[in-house]
């Protein structure tokens, strides 16, 4: 279904297609380029300009983005609660662009960072140092 789909590689029960349309993980988009509808299609990369991502840690994404008037930073990862932004080391707000996360590109050339800090990490590193703490001076009084 998709135009000017190239097999890559083809294995007994599937065949590996490159898209050439297919969106960048990474990039940035005019409000009315994500908006127009009059094409019939879904964005294609074509109709936005990649961005380089840098991933510091597993849970961290960074891009350094030049902002355009009316543009946006999306990056193709799920919008999820625990995900924050900042920019420049500044708490930013996070924007939802089609269920993928997203940011208000400033004018000017920014760092956005992106980090996902689940709560149910820190709920769990909690109870295991509490437990940790608790079951110390108790091995130590049993093994003397």
């Amino acid at each position: 279904d998709y135009p000017d789909a190239t097999p890559v590689q083809q294995f007994e029960t599937h065949t590996i297609y490159r898209l050439p349309h297919s969106l960048p993980y990474a990039f940035t988009a005019t409000n009315a380029a994500l908006n127009d509808t009059s094409s019939g299609r879904e964005l294609w990369a074509e109709d936005v300009t990649a961005q380089s991502a840098i991933f510091p840690g597993p849970n961290n994404v960074e891009i350094i983005a030049e902002g355009q008037p009316d543009s946006f930073l999306v990056i193709l990862t799920s919008q999820v609660p625990d995900w924050t932004l900042r920019v420049d080391g500044r708490k930013a707000r996070m924007l939802n662009v089609g269920g993928y996360l997203a940011a208000a590109l400033e004018p000017g050339t920014h760092k956005y960072n992106f980090s996902y800090r689940p709560a149910s990490f820190t709920v769990g590193l909690l109870v295991s140092l509490f437990a940790l703490v608790v079951t110390l001076p108790i091995s130590s009084f049993s093994g003397g």
